[in-house]
């Protein structure tokens, strides 16, 4: 039986898209008769307790993945790489999103800004992976092109999803009511699902909408902010405009 490591980030953020990337392919890796070893941090994302779980225990635990698969599941802990190398683990990353080199001048908040600053100092220890796991083509040419990384080190596997999870009837005209959003037949609806971090370009969406205003549209913005201060400013713009834009978090 394969023993593989999996870890994961604070338990709190087992519902978004990169946390359900990996558990897509753990709970396919265990069906098949691997054996997975998941580790998440119990504590709120945006806590000091989160922080010092993740760079003290989290090497801890990696120094334990002797000759095991350890899966990394984002560039944010690239830095246990080292440690499973050094212990004789094969280390896999995940890496999902590449920050650009002249991105953080264009970011709205200062958590923005420190993430955006931190991923790319990590992003030193990614080249020490044994394998790289990217969604996207566009990724993977990032990663060879910016970060000078050899072709045949990085593997696109990309965003898994569940058939089973889209098949359900649903009354769109409930769907709506239920969330009190005013539709027509002949609305067109706008849907976005994701965070409000800048990179999403959501302010973009938002604000081409002011070009629309004779127009029958809705749009329905889903998700998780995870940028408060995105979303105040998003909220003000979708105000002083009067722009037919629900939000559903």
């Amino acid at each position: 039986m394969e023993k593989v490591d999996w870890f994961l980030g604070p338990d709190e953020k087992k519902n978004s898209g990169i946390d359900y990337y990996s558990r897509i392919f753990i709970e396919k890796l265990n069906s098949q008769g691997f054996s997975v070893r998941t580790h998440t941090i119990p504590y709120q994302s945006r806590s000091l307790s989160r922080y010092i779980y993740q760079f003290l225990f989290y090497p801890i635990i990696a120094l334990t993945t002797t000759k095991r698969k350890v899966v990394i599941y984002e560039e944010s802990l690239a830095f246990l790489i080292p440690i499973i190398n050094l212990v004789g683990g094969t280390s896999i990353l995940i890496y999902h999103h590449l920050p650009e080199l002249n991105q953080i001048n264009k970011l709205n908040s200062f958590a923005e800004k420190v993430k955006n600053l931190f991923v790319r100092i990590l992003s030193f220890f990614i080249r020490f992976a044994d394998v790289i796991v990217v969604p996207s083509e566009m990724t993977k040419n990032e990663l060879i092109t910016k970060k000078q990384i050899k072709s045949e080190k990085i593997k696109v596997i990309y965003n898994p999803f569940e058939l089973n999870d889209f098949q359900f009837e649903l009354d769109r005209e409930e769907f709506f009511k239920s969330f009190k959003m005013p539709i027509s037949e002949k609305t067109k609806i706008i849907l976005n699902v994701g965070s409000e971090q800048s990179r999403k370009n959501v302010k973009t969406i938002i604000a081409s909408l002011i070009g629309l205003k004779n127009e029958d549209y809705l749009l329905v913005k889903i998700g998780s902010p995870i940028s408060n201060d995105n979303h105040q400013e998003h909220r003000k713009i979708v105000d002083e405009n009067q722009l037919n834009v629900k939000f559903i978090t």
